[in-house]
């Protein structure tokens, strides 16, 4: 049932991302990219990976990216799959590969 997809998340008051819609995956929301078309992407409820051609297209506006709006825990068990087919142990590590390098 789709009541059951909104189980379990919890809000974080202290920390607001401005997405540009509330369910759909855009481009302004990509952290990095990974092999295969995937890409990580960040909201209010966290980290989640989705492919290239879920991203939001102008005839669809209102387009539902359902790795998006699942649950967080499925949503970090997807991830870490992802994540470790691309050589990454941990989130940590992928968000380390994509930090700008500071120059001396």
């Amino acid at each position: 049932m789709a009541w059951q997809d909104t189980l379990g998340r919890k809000k974080k008051k202290d920390e607001v991302i401005d997405t540009p819609s509330r369910y759909g995956s855009h481009a302004s929301m990509v952290i990095g990219d990974l092999k295969d078309d995937w890409a990580v992407l960040r909201d209010n409820d966290g980290y989640y990976a989705t492919t290239r051609d879920r991203f939001h297209r102008d005839p669809h506006p209102k387009m539902l990216d359902t790795r998006r709006s699942s649950l967080v825990e499925r949503r970090v068990a997807a991830l870490t799959v992802i994540l470790l087919d691309n050589g990454f142990e941990t989130l940590a590590d992928f968000l380390a590969s994509c930090a700008p390098e500071e120059e001396e």
